[in-house]
């Protein structure tokens, strides 16, 4: 199954703030939850790939990034 894109979430409560009135509450909970779901998993695939690399000091004091 393909989660959708952040950008989309973003647009899909934008939407449903302007028909906000004729949504009911379980609705409103449901479209939440699923935007808290996808945030969540595009946190953990970020840090999943964050902790792939290997941060290590050169010589001058900067950062090089290695796999």
């Amino acid at each position: 199954m393909q989660r959708p894109e952040f950008s989309d979430l973003v647009q899909r409560l934008v939407e449903a703030s302007i028909s906000l009135e004729n949504m009911s509450q379980d609705e409103i909970a449901g479209l939440f939850a699923k935007a808290a779901d996808t945030i969540a998993d595009l946190r953990a695939d970020a840090e999943i790939r964050l902790s792939t690399f290997v941060r290590r000091p050169n010589g001058d004091g900067a950062a090089s990034t290695e796999a």
